[in-house]
């Protein structure tokens, strides 16, 4: 692992939108998705999209579409500097200065629909332009070319757009779920975007925006979650991408640890209008910045644009994706031998319903179940945390379940009650019109009674647990129900070296290199078909406490090299 370094005090001085964002709370900041990028990381966004001294970037107009404090745009005026000084041009000199002011007009522009952090962005560049070529600007200078709007809705966008498109479009765009969308700019913005489908986010939007206003050629340099790889509610986003073009260069972190504030594992994707390359290429990159401030990056290496042609991305290195299809080979799927693959009963307010065990002695014992978090978990081990879901829920040996009548439970309607004003401002009351006391999305039947393997939704490691039918898992674990297949000798499997590298490999990083167990990654997993004696073996190993001996038995079934299993270990850090 990288060892954090110290930016130097010239690269991570205070800036004015700093200071401004500070102000703000930590909710409002991401209510709008106000997350302001460090230099560094600034200037690697520029450098892999091509906007460098070396390249002829003075004719080349620059947007940056969420502009905030102007960090962008301020690293681009340097930029472009330092062009005109390879040029041979003085910039000291009174025709080298007003060289450098026309082009900065000319040339780079932004949006943001925050009007202080518009202002902040003006003065960042003006600040930029008398830092580098000392002097009175002219009065005005740059206020026409930051539009205080909605980048994604405005119909004055067009007149930063020179014939022929946009030549780079960079930025670092708001991170907003639709949860936190008010709902007339969720509807206008479904209306007008071909991605605003299901659980949309801003940044998808963004690009989907700026696709249409480059140049043929020109370049779109995004600082972005890294999770529209591969989650199915932006399979929309990579079609769209690559029918205009292709990812040309990306970059992906470790972690979420390049920002402060944003609890996302990022990414940098570099997308060229009608490009068709044969190869893109992927840069891992360290968490932290070099002693110098720069990105770090410890390993590039090329797919093949085809990587970019399926269901999801695949970005994984040649080496190891050549190892994950040997162990996916021609086996069953988890998918095959199971009823079903969910994620745990969602309440919605966790806070009220889940309830220690030995505070519920006032409530109708009907309604309370045993529950397990995804914390609670580990291999091959379950830890009884002793709480109780409250289940305002029946469930009938015939028919689908039922949601309780409160009148007839009247000491849960009293405990419920208390905590009405809250229940009542969740989303499955105020925008699917259920009761005030139902849940945000409650399991179909009583799954304390299923017998069922468990896993956290995140986690470092594999972390499958066979649960014979006592626990009702809450949404913070995934429950998988199998059929035809020995449970215990599948939460083994589950649990071997080859299944967690596919995971790892597959899954996208939430948080700290834990990775994200949910069903479309869960779903695929191989399952090979052991023999009797073989799977017996298995059990028994499990049953006495000798998970290694289980580990390596399981890991056996996929026929894997020695020196493939090297990698493998190498890979997982083992």
């Amino acid at each position: 692992m990288t060892s954090p370094l110290v930016v130097p005090p010239h690269l991570a001085r205070q800036t004015p939108a700093d200071t401004y964002l500070n102000g703000i709370s930590l909710e409002g900041r991401r209510q709008a998705g106000q997350i302001y990028t460090p230099r560094y990381l600034v200037d690697f966004v520029l450098r892999l999209s091509g906007y460098a001294a070396t390249q002829p970037i003075e004719s080349s107009v620059l947007i940056d579409p969420s502009c905030g404090g102007g960090i962008f745009l301020e690293a681009a005026v340097s930029v472009l500097a330092a062009r005109l000084t390879s040029l041979c041009i003085n910039l000291n000199s009174k025709a080298g200065r007003q060289r450098l002011l026309r082009l900065v007009t000319q040339n780079l522009y932004g949006v943001d629909n925050d009007p202080h952090a518009c202002e902040l962005t003006r003065r960042a560049v003006c600040d930029a332009v008398r830092r580098i070529a000392p002097g009175i600007l002219p009065e005005g200078f740059f206020q026409a070319n930051v539009l205080e709007d909605d980048y994604l809705l405005t119909g004055q966008l067009e007149r930063f757009v020179p014939f022929g498109g946009v030549h780079f479009i960079v930025g670092n765009p708001p991170y907003v779920q639709t949860t936190r969308l008010k709902p007339d700019v969720k509807d206008a913005y479904r209306s007008r975007f071909t991605t605003a489908k299901g659980r949309l986010d801003l940044y998808t939007l963004f690009i989907e925006r700026s696709l249409p206003l480059l140049a043929s050629s020109g370049k779109l340099a995004f600082i972005t979650p890294d999770k529209f790889f591969a989650s199915l509610s932006s399979a929309l986003l990579r079609q769209l991408l690559v029918s205009h073009g292709s990812p040309v260069t990306i970059a992906r972190f470790k972690s979420h640890r390049i920002f402060e504030d944003a609890a996302t594992v990022p990414c940098v994707t570099v997308f060229e209008r009608d490009a068709a390359p044969t190869q893109v290429e992927v840069l891992e990159c360290a968490d932290y910045p070099t002693v110098l401030g720069a990105v770090a990056v410890e390993r590039r290496f090329a797919v093949p644009a085809t990587a970019l042609r399926g269901a999801t991305w695949d970005l994984s290195p040649p080496d190891l994706s050549a190892i994950a299809s040997r162990i996916q080979a021609n086996h069953r799927t988890l998918e095959d031998v199971t009823e079903r693959i969910s994620a745990g009963i969602a309440t919605g307010c966790n806070a009220v319903f889940v309830i220690k065990a030995k505070a519920n002695t006032a409530l109708e014992p009907e309604l309370l179940h045993p529950a397990i978090r995804g914390e609670d978990l580990e291999t091959s081990t379950l830890w009884n945390p002793h709480l109780h879901l409250l289940l305002p829920y029946l469930y009938p040996a015939e028919g689908p379940r039922v949601l309780v009548d409160l009148e007839q439970y009247p000491l849960t309607k009293a405990y419920l009650s208390k905590f009405r004003p809250i229940l009542e401002r969740r989303q499955v009351v105020t925008v699917k019109n259920q009761p005030w006391y139902a849940f945000t999305d409650p399991s179909k039947s009583d799954l304390s009674r299923v017998a069922k393997i468990l896993v956290p939704d995140i986690a470092e490691h594999n972390r499958f647990a066979f649960d014979p039918g006592e626990f009702f898992p809450l949404n913070s674990a995934y429950y998988i129900v199998p059929k035809s297949i020995n449970p215990q000798f599948l939460t083994a499997l589950l649990n071997s070296v080859p299944i967690e590298f596919l995971i790892r490999l597959r899954a996208p990083i939430a948080k700290s290199r834990f990775s994200r167990y949910r069903r479309q990654f869960l779903a695929p997993l191989p399952i090979p078909m052991p023999t009797p004696v073989q799977q017996e073996a298995i059990i028994e190993a499990v049953r006495v406490g000798d998970l290694a001996t289980a580990h390596q038995r399981c890991t056996d079934l996929f026929g894997l090299t020695s020196e493939e299993l090297t990698v493998i270990n190498a890979y997982l850090g083992r």
